[in-house]
């Protein structure tokens, strides 16, 4: 049996992870959350800065999160999301292995 090159068995979690990022508002939230505190955000705030309905940005975090390409932490009475950087790993293995030149790939 071949392997077509459009077969996507054992690469769930790099298409959940680019299926997360192939928004424009998610790809928003991300970058915010990449710039913002190391603690993170709450949601009001996520949604104030992105200008998104609390809803909206709620529906975002819940697919970035399922993701797994933000975490979320309670403190006190407030969920605070952030950024996980090993999540964004699937990602970065995918492009280095990808890339033709053996140096890039040692260099990653």
């Amino acid at each position: 049996m071949t392997v077509s090159p459009w077969d996507d068995a054992g690469d769930g979690a790099l298409l959940t992870a680019f299926r997360a990022l192939a928004n424009g508002e998610r790809l928003t939230v991300i970058r915010m959350l990449r710039d913002a505190s190391p603690l993170g955000m709450n949601i009001s705030q996520i949604a104030a800065a992105a200008e998104l309905s609390r809803f909206t940005a709620s529906r975002h975090l819940k697919t970035l999160c399922a993701a797994g390409l933000v975490a979320v932490d309670r403190r006190k009475h407030s969920l605070v999301h952030r950024l996980e950087p090993s999540g964004f790993e699937v990602v970065e293995d995918w492009v280095y292995a990808t890339t033709p030149d053996p140096e890039l790939r040692a260099s990653g």
